[in-house]
């Protein structure tokens, strides 16, 4: 008896501690326009079939049965929203020292106006705090997301913190975002990024796109856009093969900017601080570029044709091509470049500005 003892006990063990598989629910949303609410997970974002919005909820966490899901029509469009008692929630992959605070109102909904469309800065700010940290005493539940959205169907997602990607969507696309990194892939119209803060990658975009963003680098290849908008506090924009048929904005506090292969016959650049280097495929109708510090160069086709006008506080002014100048001062030049067509116009606080001839094979 003594020595079966051990052996009887092993299998009680097993008993006692089982493996808990997690329950996925499926939840439908219909509308013209379809608005997604979810505090802390991850989010995948997919191309569906049919006419309505389907979404996989997988509860999980210490706590995930404090996890409510509320679906429904409200004010106007349909909508899905993820919800968890209690006024702190813990999510451990944001990070032991990662936190982020937003005001949830009392259906679920946070981040946007009373119809789900953004009215007024004021509105993201109603309702009760909700403070969501990688660690402490609150409430440990997530849900992660799949989003399956049919072509067509608008479909407006407000994820706070965690990771969202999105694959292979034919549809309008908001993502609105407090602490999570951001990845579209393969999208066929337009595309609105808001994020606090995280980074960014679009490839393989087709749309109008606007990026609305606070820290973290910003990515963007092979993206064809009717418009280019882009707002970035820091951390950096990069972009490969960037064809924009209307208007290139951008916006970024801090961080170098780098654009290889950029179509764009209209562009304006407003840099704080870090440079950019840009290679334009093609000529430019009209380019503006305002460059706190940091040098600026710009790579130009060689049949390029501009009038400047290139000003620059501290730093020398250097040109591959022939220029017929106009005017000379210490720290300013005009004159015509080539055909003289178009219109490039440079003002650097700091920092050399180069015009460089862009040789293709």
């Amino acid at each position: 008896m003594r020595a079966l003892l051990p052996t009887l006990a092993f299998p009680a063990l097993l008993i006692a501690a089982p493996l808990v598989a997690q329950k996925v629910e499926t939840f439908t949303v219909t509308g013209r326009t379809v608005s997604i609410y979810n505090l802390a997970g991850e989010v995948r974002i997919e191309r569906g079939t049919g006419s309505a919005v389907t979404v996989e909820v997988t509860r999980q966490g210490r706590d995930a049965d404090r996890i409510k899901v509320e679906a429904g029509p409200l004010d106007g469009r349909g909508t899905l929203r993820v919800r968890t008692d209690g006024d702190h929630i813990v999510y451990p992959k944001l990070g032991r020292w990662s936190e982020t605070t937003i005001n949830v109102r009392d259906d679920g909904r946070w981040g946007d106006g009373d119809d789900g469309a953004r009215r007024s800065t004021w509105s993201r700010w109603r309702g009760d705090k909700v403070h969501i940290s990688g660690r402490g005493s609150g409430v440990e539940a997530w849900a992660d997301l799949v989003v399956r959205v049919p072509d067509g169907v608008e479909t407006v997602v407000h994820h706070a913190v965690g990771a969202l990607a999105t694959q292979g969507v034919h549809a309008s696309l908001t993502l609105d975002l407090a602490s999570a990194s951001v990845e579209v892939h393969d999208h066929v119209g337009a595309v609105t990024v808001d994020a606090g803060s995280g980074s960014t990658l679009l490839t393989n975009v087709d749309g109008r796109v606007s990026l609305d963003l606070g820290s973290g680098g910003t990515d963007l290849r092979d993206v064809k856009a009717s418009d280019l908008k882009i707002d970035a506090g820091s951390g950096g924009v990069t972009g490969d093969n960037v064809t924009v048929a209307g208007l290139l904005e951008l916006d970024a506090g801090s961080g170098t900017t780098t654009f290889k292969r950029l179509t764009a016959r209209r562009a304006r650049m407003d840099l704080g601080s870090g440079g950019l280097s840009a290679e334009f495929l093609s000529d430019v109708d009209d380019l503006k570029i305002d460059s706190g510090s940091g040098s600026v160069t710009l790579w130009l086709p060689t049949n390029a044709g501009a009038e400047l006008d290139i000003e620059t506080g501290s730093g020398g002014v250097s040109t591959d091509f022939p220029i017929v100048v106009s005017h000379q001062e210490s720290n300013r030049i005009t004159g015509t470049l080539g055909d003289g067509k178009g219109r490039i116009v440079v003002d650097a606080g700091s920092g050399s500005v180069r015009l460089k001839k862009l040789l293709t094979k």
